[in-house]
């Protein structure tokens, strides 16, 4: 079971809020094959069907909550976000972007009125490096509508040389840096992510709203964390859904209240 895999792998690597991520060129049809969310919500169902040390609830229309038992007997909550790859046309140039808290943003929309949107509904907004070699947005263009980002992602399947470039980037333009796994496989679950303190989430029913008032903190109220990926994750992309094969990671914050430093 899909779901079982993933919160398992997040519980046992202290990752508490995870974003599985739909992309789709002609867009995100609700309930459809190409919504991973949905895909996601209906193994958690069968999953506490079946395993009664498991119970799921959803909060809203975009969060998922799976109360799953530790090592130490104890329950832990794993929170799973609705998350999109929105794609956007700027003069006939291809493009595209992360939105956390939703999957319904329309594709091939200029890359200001997609933000445009996504800032009025409430979303987290990241951007992907330009540096990228596939369907990079321009640094320039990037750099023009920087305040309407909330972060640039760097990722564990990157080149350092990449990511040093982003981050840099970032740093150049005003934004925090993101590292976040871009998982493909379960075993990469938790290579990438943020360490906050576990307080910045005052009320899970507001959980994109909390946890987009960290992103965008100045000064930064968070630590990061990267590991690479090693090159045998990259194999695994079109494994199908069923096969755990589909599976994006965004965002990870510890237990306990505890900021802890970064091992970046």
């Amino acid at each position: 079971n899909l779901a079982k895999a993933i919160v398992d792998s997040a519980v046992g690597k202290n990752v508490d809020i995870v974003a599985v991520m739909s992309m789709e060129e002609r867009g995100i049809t609700q309930g459809s094959i190409h919504d991973r969310f949905y895909q996601l919500e209906e193994e958690a169902k069968r999953l506490t069907r079946r395993n009664q040390n498991y119970q799921f609830s959803k909060i809203g229309a975009n969060i998922l909550a799976i109360e799953t038992p530790t090592e130490n007997g104890k329950i832990k909550d794993v929170y799973i976000l609705n998350a999109q790859g929105v794609i956007t046309l700027d003069d006939d140039k291809r493009g595209d972007f992360i939105v956390v808290g939703s999957n319904q943003i329309p594709n091939h929309l200029k890359l200001e009125e997609a933000l445009k949107m996504c800032n009025d509904s409430g979303l987290i907004t990241l951007a992907k490096s330009p540096f990228r070699k596939l369907y990079a947005i321009n640094p320039k263009l990037c750099e023009k509508v920087a305040s309407k980002f909330d972060g640039i992602i760097y990722t564990s399947e990157a080149s350092q040389e990449e990511n040093k470039k982003t981050r840099e980037f970032a740093k150049q333009i005003g934004l925090n840096q993101i590292p976040i796994s871009n998982s493909h496989t379960i075993r990469d679950i938790g290579k990438g992510k943020i360490i906050f303190d576990a307080r910045e989430i005052r009320d899970v029913t507001e959980l994109v709203q909390n946890l987009w008032e960290v992103v965008r903190s100045q000064p930064q109220r968070f630590s990061r964390h990267l590991d690479y990926q090693s090159k045998a994750s990259g194999l695994s992309r079109k494994i199908p859904l069923k096969a755990y094969g589909i599976y994006w990671e965004a965002l990870g914050k510890m237990l306990h209240g505890i900021m802890r430093e970064s091992e970046f």
